[in-house]
């Protein structure tokens, strides 16, 4: 059985699950039977000690509350449902890794998540939105046709115009307390 403390980045067997920290995801190294064994940066591992105001959470926090988030995932505990969007950015993001880091890093990424569908409908709505940006407005309307419960990004203001709840991946573990 795995942990059900998502600030332990370990399982029941001390596995560590494959993390994705925002844009600077953590090298990783195989282990036996493929799993991944990531390494967080130590700027990440005092951040996830050390209790920060609202005000004043850094970049770094919040990457740590995303890879809460995706210790949760790893351990069953939430269902992440991500558009293929979201891995081209990401692969855009982590081109300093080269073609094959990238390729692993987005494998262990999509271990944690359901990718969701995107197709025609899901273009027209967009183009017809009243969302400012048209990136937005196809995560949103892919993040609908997925059923989705909420859109966790960190800039909520971009989704103004949802129905969906929006909230951060602080916001959002909030919820789960």
């Amino acid at each position: 059985n795995a942990t059900e403390n998502p600030t332990n980045l370990q399982d029941a067997r001390g596995r560590h699950p494959p993390s994705f920290e925002c844009a600077r995801i953590a090298e990783t190294a195989p282990t036996p039977g493929g799993a991944y064994r990531p390494t967080l940066p130590q700027d990440t591992q005092a951040a996830q000690s050390l209790p920060v105001p609202a005000q004043k959470r850094t970049r770094q926090c919040i990457c740590q509350d995303a890879v809460r988030l995706f210790t949760l995932a790893y351990n069953k505990k939430v269902q992440l449902i991500v558009s293929p969007m979201t891995y081209s950015t990401a692969s855009f993001l982590l081109r300093k890794h080269g073609p094959e880091g990238v390729r692993k890093l987005l494998s262990n990424f999509r271990q944690l998540s359901r990718v969701a569908t995107t197709n025609e409908r899901t273009v027209d709505d967009s183009l017809a939105s009243q969302f400012n940006d048209f990136e937005d407005a196809l995560q949103y309307y892919t993040a609908l046709k997925a059923k989705a419960d909420a859109i966790i990004t960190r800039n909520g203001k971009d989704f103004s115009a949802s129905k969906l709840p929006v909230m951060t991946a602080t916001e959002y573990l909030a919820t789960l307390q």
